[in-house]
């Protein structure tokens, strides 16, 4: 936790335009853990997408699926030798990252521990919890980094590459995981607008590069949908400007 001298120097470095931002913005939180705590957000029918096409105006790849397997070049072969490795860990949720190899994760995964110390993070309103102290929310960057999802590309191009639904399949399951243990407003992981961003993008290439397989479709498509739209109406709420407009808002 950053010392009151952190805090005064930080103060001082801002300008009144930003001070108010700030003023606002803690208001704003301080409504909101009444609001989300009585279900005021954002429903899926205020989002919906209904009368819109099924089919994206566009696509992410243009690689079909089922591309390296059969009659494949030698190159495409080796490669996806390393990425079936890959997606097969992540189907025993075994996740590699900073310095963690091969890391269970949990059956099903859970997204609210810091894996690497092993400790569990607090469930309670997003916007109050002090995420720079690691005793109380164990090491921030080690909890974000597996919800960015990144890895859930791995499988969705592993479905891509052999058309083995499987791949697929857990995708959404993983996503599906996580939305049962990451309400709305609550835990780290609604903690930092950026961490959203990028977990949406995550998200969007994952969704195109399965489309084709069926796993991705009725009620959990909608539930994926309407956790997309709170997503995106969480970020645009909370802009980072001023001193805190950097790689931030880059993220977001």
């Amino acid at each position: 936790m950053p010392s009151i001298n952190w805090y005064f120097n930080r103060l001082r470095s801002m300008t009144p335009r930003e001070i108010a931002w700030r003023a606002t913005g803690a208001a704003r939180d301080a409504v909101d853990r009444w609001r989300f705590a009585a279900g005021r957000y954002p429903a899926p029918s205020d989002t919906s997408t209904h009368g819109c096409s099924p089919n994206p105006p566009c696509r992410l790849t243009d690689v079909p699926v089922g591309a390296w397997t059969g009659n494949a070049a030698p190159l495409l072969c080796e490669w996806r030798g390393g990425l079936i490795k890959r997606a097969d860990g992540l189907m025993q949720h075994r996740l590699t990252f900073f310095n963690l190899d091969a890391r269970h994760a949990g059956d099903p995964i859970d997204w609210n521990r810091d894996l690497e110390n092993d400790r569990a993070t607090p469930r309670t309103f997003a916007a109050t919890i002090d995420y720079r102290n690691a005793r109380l929310a164990g090491d921030a960057k080690v909890v974000w980094e597996p919800n960015r999802h990144q890895h859930l590309v791995v499988l969705a191009r592993a479905y891509r590459a052999t058309g083995d639904v499987r791949y697929a399949r857990e995708a959404i399951a993983q996503i599906e995981s996580w939305l049962d243990q990451s309400p709305f407003g609550y835990g780290m992981n609604w903690r930092s607008p950026l961490e959203l961003g990028i977990r949406v993008i995550n998200w969007v290439w994952t969704i195109d590069l399965i489309r084709e397989s069926g796993a991705f479709g009725g009620a959990i498509e909608d539930r994926i949908r309407h956790a997309i739209q709170l997503h995106v109406w969480e970020i645009v709420r909370k802009y980072s400007r001023s001193s805190s407009a950097n790689n931030h808002l880059i993220g977001e």
